[in-house]
């Protein structure tokens, strides 16, 4: 089973906001692995990838194409 973590371990992982991990979220960049019965999102391996990838593209100045 991939280790999971809150969106608060994955923000101190990555160095990014919780604000921005909800923004990403909201645009479609980025989606949580599960959700708790406590309404916690949950992050594994392939999301904390996915972020790393969004912030690479981010620093290259990249941005998002519809």
């Amino acid at each position: 089973m991939d280790n999971l973590f809150s969106i608060g371990k994955l923000s101190k992982m990555t160095g990014v906001s919780t604000r921005s991990i909800r923004h990403y979220e909201e645009i479609g960049l980025l989606s949580c692995a599960s959700v708790t019965d406590s309404n916690y999102r949950l992050y594994g391996e392939m999301e904390l990838k996915r972020l790393q990838q969004i912030l690479l593209l981010r620093s290259l100045e990249f941005s998002k194409v519809d």
